[in-house]
């Protein structure tokens, strides 16, 4: 909801600066849309919600997820989310000592960000949880799962 400015030199791509409810977007017919690694945030009703009004309106989204509900992603959010705050912490924009505070006097933030990434993937779904999910449309909807590096990646396409 609080996207980073965004240029391109393409006229076929837009950027919206303002903060923007996917749940109360107005989709355009023959456009593409994005959606990175927010898909975990929604539930199974407004996954559908979602998905019913990109198809109706005649768009194309694609949604892509780092995240599964498997061991091995928990470990690397967990440690990922601890060392990154400890890590990138001062270099946020924009600078805070509170945010230093916090993060490493009292380290709340540490904890906040690390339980927000463990509640992330106990949240996340599967490639078989997303296709039974999403199975009342299926041709309209591709879910493929991508091996990539340190995390896989999941798409979801929404055609028309």
């Amino acid at each position: 909801k609080y996207p980073r400015p965004f240029l391109s030199a393409d006229a076929n791509i837009s950027y919206q600066p303002q903060s923007t409810d996917v749940l109360n977007l107005e989709f355009k017919n023959n456009t593409y849309y994005t959606l990175f690694n927010s898909l975990h945030h929604f539930t199974d009703i407004e996954k559908l919600k979602l998905t019913e009004t990109i198809i109706e309106n005649g768009a194309t989204a694609f949604m892509v997820e780092i995240l599964e509900p498997t061991f091995t992603c928990l470990v690397k959010v967990f440690f990922m989310t601890t060392l990154g705050s400890i890590l990138f912490t001062p270099f946020i924009h924009p600078f805070s000592f509170k945010r230093l505070f916090f993060t490493y006097v009292f380290p709340i933030n540490i904890l906040t960000i690390t339980i927000d990434g463990i509640l992330s993937v106990l949240k996340s779904r599967s490639v078989k949880q997303y296709q039974k999910l999403f199975a009342q449309h299926h041709p309209s909807i591709q879910i493929l799962r991508f091996p990539n590096g340190l995390s896989p990646l999941i798409l979801i396409q929404i055609q028309p």
